[in-house]
């Protein structure tokens, strides 16, 4: 008897409220602190040879780092990645900082100022392509949607100079 009047007691408590409901917490919405493994790596898209030597667009990710490699030059230039509040409120400062978001499988890199703009900033994803009847791996910087495949990026600059565009 005591029992039973002991349990109706514990489920008519625990029905009624007074026990202290768990909240969820809200998720904040920031942007990326690292990039993606799948991701991570130096790729290369042929430019052109020019007076005997090849001229490469590239791009390197690290977990930290976005680097980019463009218009004629040989030397990658880095801007350290770093999270932010999302929507991003512009301000003028850390000019050389990325952030960069995820939706859909695609990766948003852009400056952390609207001051600048970086040659390389966009959409990327990376995908396998079939070309010559094996398959590739590459970095294809994609439009916002995804859909529309702007430049691809290969892995080495042996294979970015097989398959360049002509």
């Amino acid at each position: 008897m005591k029992l039973t009047k002991w349990v109706t007691l514990v489920l008519l408590v625990g029905a009624t409220g007074t026990v202290s409901p768990v909240t969820a917490q809200a998720k904040r919405r920031t942007s990326l602190t690292t990039f993606p493994r799948a991701l991570r790596g130096t790729w290369y898209q042929d430019v052109g040879k020019v007076d005997g030597y090849h001229y490469y667009n590239g791009v390197r990710f690290t977990t930290h780092k976005f680097y980019f490699l463009a218009n004629m030059t040989k030397n990658f230039v880095g801007s350290p990645l770093h999270a932010r509040r999302l929507p991003v409120k512009q301000k003028m400062q850390h000019l050389d900082w990325v952030y960069a978001t995820q939706k859909k499988g695609v990766i948003r890199v852009e400056p952390w100022s609207n001051r600048i703009t970086l040659p390389l900033a966009g959409y990327y994803r990376r995908t396998t392509i079939k070309r010559n009847g094996r398959r590739v791996k590459v970095v294809q910087n994609v439009s916002a949607n995804g859909k529309q495949v702007n430049s691809q990026y290969y892995a080495t600059k042996k294979l970015a100079r097989q398959f360049k565009v002509r």
